[in-house]
Order: C-alpha cells, then sequence, then structure tokens
C-alpha cells in the first residue's frame, strides 16, 4: 500500500478527474501511467459511471495501493460530461489549485503533471495546454501547438478539428490541460451535456479561454490519445442526432460571439465550421423535420450564408458548390 505521505503545502494540490465506464482492457494502462506521477500533492478523482464490465473492481484495487486515487461514485449512469462536472465540484469542495482531465482509455506520460505545475508556476498561469501523442494502430503521431497564444488557440476552437486546416486542432481536447480550478469556479463554467451538444469538451475551453488571459504553453509531450474502435469519443448515433446536437453547438457559438464585440473577428471562423457542416450533411438536413430546417436557417442568416471555398480549397464553380448554393436559396426561401 502506498500512502500519500509526500503531500506538502508548498506544492499546490492538484486533482486529475477520469471519469470511468466500460473501459475493459484499456483502463490499466491509464492508471499504471498515473501511479507512477511523482508530483507530491496529486488526487486522482476517479468518478464510476455504473461500468457493468469489471472497471470499478479494477479502480477499487488501485485505490486500496495508493490513497491518491480517490473514488465517486454515480447513482445512475449518467455520462462522461455529468461525470466530469462531479468530480469539478469535489476538486472545489476540496479546496484543489488545478485540475486536469484524463480519459480511461488513454494513458499520461511520466511526470507530464509535475511539469505541466511548474509550467503554471513559473509564469502565474491560469491554464496551461501541452503536447500529444495520437496513437494509431499502424502509427503514432505527436502533435504540436502551431500558434499556441490564447488568440490563437480561441481562433483554433472555432474552428474545424482538421490537422491540415487549424494550427492548434488539439486545443479542442481537455487532457492535454490543467486548469486553475478558481477560475472555473469564479465564473462556474461546466460540461454541457453531450446528448445535446456536439463536442462539448470545445465549448468547455471556449469559456475557459475567454475568461483568462493568462495562458501557457509546454512545448513538451504530456498526454497519449490511444485510437481505436471502443475509444470514448467513438459513436454509433444517426446523422439525425448529430444534426440536432451541432446545431445546438452552432447556436451556442453564436451566442457566444454576439454577446462579446470583440469576437467578430473570430466569425470567419465559425462560417469555415458552418460550410464544413453543411458541405457534409446538406442532403440529410434537406430530408429533416421543419424545426431544424428552421433553426439552420437561422444560422445560416446570422453568419451570411456560407456555402465554402476557403476550408477545403473548393473550386469556384464545382458541382458540389452548385448544390450547396441550391440548398441555402432553399434553405434561405422557403423554411
Amino acid at each position: 500500500m502506498i500512502e500519500n505521505s509526500q503531500k506538502d503545502i508548498s506544492f499546490p494540490s492538484v486533482g486529475i478527474i477520469i471519469p470511468i465506464w466500460n473501459a475493459g482492457i484499456f483502463l490499466k494502462p491509464l492508471l499504471e501511467s498515473l501511479l507512477i506521477q511523482r508530483y507530491p500533492n496529486l488526487t486522482f478523482i476517479c468518478v464510476l459511471d455504473k461500468p457493468t464490465d469489471g472497471s470499478d473492481s479494477v479502480v477499487k484495487s488501485y485505490a486500496v495501493r495508493d490513497k491518491r486515487f480517490i473514488i465517486l461514485e454515480n447513482e445512475r449512469n449518467v455520462g462522461i460530461a455529468e461525470s466530469r462536472n462531479r468530480g469539478i465540484e469535489y476538486a472545489i469542495s476540496k479546496g484543489f489549485i488545478y485540475i486536469g482531465f484524463a480519459d480511461h482509455d488513454d494513458y499520461v506520460e511520466k511526470d507530464a503533471y509535475s511539469r505541466m505545475v511548474l509550467s503554471l508556476e513559473t509564469t502565474l498561469g491560469d491554464v496551461v495546454c501541452a503536447n500529444t501523442m495520437v496513437e494509431y494502430s499502424d502509427h503514432h503521431d505527436l502533435v504540436r501547438f502551431g500558434s499556441p497564444s490564447r488568440d490563437g488557440i480561441l481562433q483554433s476552437l472555432f474552428l474545424p478539428m482538421s490537422s491540415d486546416k487549424n494550427l492548434n486542432y488539439l486545443s479542442r481536447s481537455i487532457w492535454n490541460s490543467l486548469y486553475r480550478l478558481s477560475v472555473i469556479e469564479k465564473f462556474s463554467i461546466r460540461f454541457l451535456d453531450r446528448n445535446t451538444f456536439f463536442e462539448e469538451d470545445t465549448l468547455f475551453n471556449i469559456e475557459v479561454y475567454l475568461h483568462t488571459d493568462k495562458t501557457v504553453y509546454l512545448d513538451e509531450l504530456v498526454y497519449h490519445w490511444v485510437q481505436h474502435q471502443s475509444s470514448t469519443s467513438s459513436s454509433s448515433e444517426t446523422h439525425e442526432r448529430w444534426i440536432y446536437k451541432i446545431t445546438n453547438y452552432f447556436e451556442y457559438e453564436r451566442k457566444i460571439v454576439g454577446s462579446n464585440s470583440t469576437l467578430a473577428h473570430f466569425v470567419p471562423d465559425i462560417q469555415v465550421n458552418l460550410s464544413w457542416f453543411l458541405r457534409r450533411y446538406y442532403s440529410v438536413i434537406s430530408h429533416m423535420g421543419r424545426p431544424v430546417q428552421q433553426r439552420l436557417s437561422s444560422l445560416l442568416r446570422y453568419f451570411c450564408y456560407p456555402i465554402g471555398g476557403r476550408y477545403e480549397n473548393m473550386k469556384i464553380i464545382s458541382r458540389t458548390r452548385l448544390r450547396l448554393f441550391f440548398f441555402v436559396i432553399w434553405i434561405k426561401y422557403f423554411i
């Protein structure tokens, strides 16, 4: 049994929030990577979201071995967003200085949290982001931030998640960062329901970066994002469900830029993202119910009817662009 006797008030307290559902064979690599973290004042807040594959027993065995593992058990399966929010509430109640996040099917680089805390403490930052290794079955890609300023990261949060067009495309992720908890508490920043919103991680980070300019980039590897079929982010949802969630997502972004005049210069980036969405789903949207079409019509009006051209270098005259043009005309005048 490992007692966390090294805790010292001179080291700011850090809580890492880990929602856990049916992680299967991928859970132990994460827990082992946490076990070897040497930062002296570290707590792993494991939120058990009613797993049915024995993941709860695995986590509890680690909690016996190492008192840094704290277990919170949900009464019912509530999903990853609410589990993270429960972890945030626990961290606030215990007075943690910083929080971070991990997914149950990834793993963390050695001494990642020591290095991120040092970066925050030496710069008096409120949020630090760092590099990620994306692990595919046949190769690994190290993803760095190409434009790590606060403005550059905010811009990337409004752009599509594309490594070709977005210099900071993993800025949309939360597990490669640490956050000063007082900022999250002061502005009541929480995760929105994944069943209602697309990319709740992105919306969380938008709120964080809007409420602080004390941002830090650590150009070092801290996290391993493992790509596999049972990944937390994988989904079997229908296109119709995705369109509903993405529409909510764009409406949330419209509310953000509409209530803050300093964000007006990000509107073209949202237009790029909305154009990508239209190109991908317009044939499905045209067969959906009128309520969703009316909401999309309102969004298109607000963002000046983007029909592409900038994001994926669409030709000025092309079959896809003409189809989009007629689709936009239809949704503008007949919805």
